[in-house]
């Protein structure tokens, strides 16, 4: 979803760094090697070390293009390391480095848990998608995992995928948070995407996951570009800072 989001981001001219942030490890590098030669190094793990002002050029420097205008922060397939570069990341978000340049940030921080370090990463995004099926077992798992991410200051959006048995609306309001997105299942065309990424046929884009994809990135991108100047995590993009997108999924 997160890559998706990138892929379809309105706002053409602005530089998206897909970040991997899930706690349990990456998988876009391992996925994407033939499609765009990834590795997870440069990645998260050199991000987390470096000992400079997080800014749009540290980010290029540890990131791996994937098209013109967005790149990749790829995390390991292990979790203990990732867990530890996303414990060190945080702290440093709010004191991003004014470089001037535009730039949005799209995080993939896995399931949310109460322990997920991920959750922090949350707190200090412009907009956080909760992302879940249309059935009951996932509405029941979600709407607490609102309230706590809501108590942590998140501003939530949320993202139904597949099918079930509930419409979107019904699910919105029984979790309690505004519906931004509804991405139904197309399997060839995800099948098509997981295995070729941003390389994938000019015929993906007509698709109905691309079409609604990019729906999603227009609803999202009306929630949060330029983000609400309340405080340094969520400055307008003309400073140079940049509003970071957080992504969770209950599965």
């Amino acid at each position: 979803m997160a890559a998706l989001i990138a892929r379809y981001w309105p706002d053409s001219n602005v530089h998206r760094f897909i970040l991997e942030a899930d706690s349990v490890g990456g998988t876009l590098a391992a996925r994407w090697t033939q499609a765009h030669g990834l590795s997870w190094q440069p990645g998260l793990l050199d991000l987390a070390s470096a000992r400079r002002e997080l800014s749009v050029p540290l980010l290029h420097e540890y990131a791996q293009p994937l098209e013109a205008q967005v790149s990749l922060i790829a995390a390991p397939p292990v979790p203990g390391p990732v867990r530890g570069a996303v414990e060190r990341l945080v702290p440093r978000l709010a004191g991003r480095s004014d470089d001037g340049e535009a730039m949005c940030v799209v995080v993939d921080c896995g399931r949310f848990t109460p322990d997920n370090p991920a959750v922090a990463v949350a707190r200090s995004a412009a907009l956080t998608l909760l992302v879940g099926r249309p059935d009951l077992e996932q509405v029941q798992a979600l709407a607490p995992a609102a309230r706590e991410l809501e108590a942590e200051g998140c501003t939530l959006g949320l993202v139904t995928v597949g099918h079930g048995p509930y419409p979107g609306n019904e699910v919105s309001a029984a979790v309690g948070v505004p519906l931004l997105g509804q991405v139904d299942e197309d399997r060839r065309a995800a099948a098509a995407f997981v295995r070729d990424g941003f390389a994938v046929h000019r015929g993906f884009d007509r698709t109905r996951l691309a079409r609604q994809s990019k729906a999603l990135a227009e609803s999202v991108y009306g929630r949060c570009w330029p983000p609400p100047a309340a405080n340094g995590a969520r400055v307008s993009p003309i400073t140079g800072e940049f509003p970071v997108v957080g992504g969770g999924v209950h599965e």
